[in-house]
């Protein structure tokens, strides 16, 4: 779909141009919605050369998992050194409160646990509708 048609159909034309010219250079944004124009946010699992497993979200899941396989700084501290990273599970969460409790109940579970999720994916699904209907869990 063409940048124009786009912009059209979401009524956001009139307002990105000033007599003619652009005044933004719209390109569009990984992991944002437009009709909503808010991120979606995704939980992701890396296994390490170790076999280490790494949770982390990101609304850039490649980006994301880009920065940590680089030196420049940008990726988390924990992953250095423990290159070449497989990404194993990636599902998108939505907001990012949601996914960061997600991230959280996840890095909580020991390692057999995350295995399992690996394997079947609708377990991160009842964690969405568990934490997605309350702030979390009675405890």
């Amino acid at each position: 779909m063409r940048k124009a048609s786009l912009l059209s159909e979401f009524n956001l034309l009139p307002q990105l141009r000033h007599r003619g010219a652009p005044l933004l250079d719209w390109t569009p944004v990984p992991g944002v919605c437009p009709s909503v124009g808010m991120a979606q946010w995704s939980v992701y699992v890396v296994r390490c050369s170790g076999g280490a497993l790494y949770t982390g979200i990101a609304t850039d899941v490649r980006r994301r998992i880009s920065e940590h396989a680089k030196t420049n700084g940008k990726g988390a501290k924990y992953l250095r050194g423990k290159q070449p990273l497989q990404l194993v599970l990636v599902k998108v969460i939505g907001s990012r409160g949601l996914a960061l409790r997600v991230e959280s109940q996840i890095k909580r579970l020991p390692k057999v646990q995350k295995e399992e999720l690996i394997d079947r994916e609708d377990m991160v699904d009842e964690m969405v509708a568990l934490f997605g209907s309350r702030k979390g869990p009675a405890i």
